[in-house]
Parts: structure tokens; sequence; C-alpha cells
């Protein structure tokens, strides 16, 4: 089943918090693409099932918690930063085969950059974290 070129989601349980469709609907649009994102719950145990019948249908998906690390075993592509981490928070939809990313990492790394000053390149560091 071929993607509609333009649905992109978040998927996780409990998900009805999400800024996520707010935020990137706004980036989307003041950007001039033609997507839409949405949040979709899904449950760990329905993980299986939605990779089968909604993932096709999306361009790609975002995960958040608890489902980062559940959906690798779906996917036939994981990136090497993913790969490292153990997580997966992209997932980008190429012909029906499902490719993972981790973005978390690069995105901290730079906002530490920009915000501080920081550079953590060659050096030894320890994250702290509670989700």
């Amino acid at each position: 089943m071929a993607p509609r070129q333009n649905r992109l989601a978040v998927i996780g349980d409990p998900i009805a918090h999400s800024l996520s469709p707010d935020i990137q609907n706004a980036a989307l649009q003041d950007l001039g693409l033609p997507y839409t994102y949405r949040k979709i719950r899904v449950k760990r145990q329905n993980l299986k099932s939605f990779i089968k019948k909604t993932a096709p249908t999306l361009v790609g998906f975002n995960c958040t918690v608890p489902l980062k690390e559940g959906v690798i075993p779906f996917l036939h592509w994981i990136s090497p930063q993913a790969k490292m981490i153990g997580a997966v928070n992209t997932v980008v939809n190429r012909d029906g085969n499902f490719y993972g990313f981790n973005t978390d990492g690069a995105g901290y790394q730079a906002s530490l950059e920009e915000d501080t000053g920081f550079k953590v390149n060659q050096k030894r560091v320890v994250l702290l974290g509670a989700g």
C-alpha cells in the first residue's frame, strides 16, 4: 500500500497531551509544505497491527514513549545512531519499507552548543534522565 504523500504522525500511549501536531503543523504551514501531522494513540500491544495497517498509509511517523524501543523489530533498517542509542524516534516509509532514526542525541547536542557554547565532540559526558 503506497503512503498518502501528505500524512505524518506521532504515535505513543499516552498521546492526548502531545503538542507535536500543533508545533509541526505550524512549521509545515509556515514552510508551505503540503503535509499534515496528527497524533495516533498506539498501545505497545497494538504496535504490530499499527505497522501493518496504518503505518503504510503514512510518509513517516515519530515515536514517543513507550514505543521508541518497541518499534525496532518492525523496521527494515536502523541508523547507526539509533542502534547505538537503542531507540528510534523517527520512522520514514520508503516504498513500504520502514527506516528508523534517532534524532534525540543530535538535537540535544545542537541545542546544548547553541544555548551554552559547549561542544560535546571528543569529550566524555554523562547524561542522566528520567524518561
